[in-house]
């Protein structure tokens, strides 16, 4: 029988052929993950329960992973299990995930208050290339968060007058 983690790695690698990296490095961390919690025994699908799963999660936390961290954890080794599933690898057991968190939280405020953004808009920077990266950084909060990528794809013809516009590569 297939192990969770010959498994997870064949979804990776179809992953990064299709050009999916994002999902990819998460089905990666993830796996890496599990793989270090079971001291990489050759684990079945068969063999994982809600327990395991638990103590997986309990052992992240107490490893001092964050909750979302956590929870794409979770969210990443459930879709390989449904993946199995649909692939008729194994056989669908209900509530095998029902026990650990798979939710997003936003408990802590990560972004800048306008002071700071201020503070950094206007410094004095005396090293040059700090103040090609205080430019470039001006330039993409200008431009209401633009990313790098997309900014290094313009052309002239994608100004309109005053407007921008622009085909964004991520999501097109």
């Amino acid at each position: 029988m297939t192990t969770i983690y010959t498994f997870a790695q064949s979804a990776i690698e179809e992953a990064q052929n299709a050009g999916r990296y994002g999902t990819a490095n998460l089905y990666t961390s993830a796996i890496k993950s599990f793989r270090k919690f079971t001291g990489d025994m050759p684990l079945t699908f068969k063999e994982l329960t809600p327990g395991l799963i638990k103590k997986y999660e309990e052992s992240l936390l107490q490893k001092g992973r964050r909750h979302n961290t956590i929870s794409a954890y979770m969210r990443m080794l459930r879709a390989i299990y449904h993946r199995a599933t649909k692939e008729k690898r194994i056989k669908w057991r209900q509530g095998l995930f029902d026990t650990v968190y798979t939710g997003v939280r936003a408990d802590t405020k990560r972004s800048l208050t306008a002071k700071h953004m201020g503070n950094i808009l206007v410094a004095q920077q005396s090293l040059p290339s700090l103040k090609e990266a205080q430019s470039w950084f001006t330039l993409l909060f200008l431009l209401r968060g633009m990313p790098f990528i997309d900014l290094a794809r313009l052309r002239k013809c994608d100004l309109y007058g005053d407007t921008l516009i622009y085909k964004r590569q991520k999501t097109g």
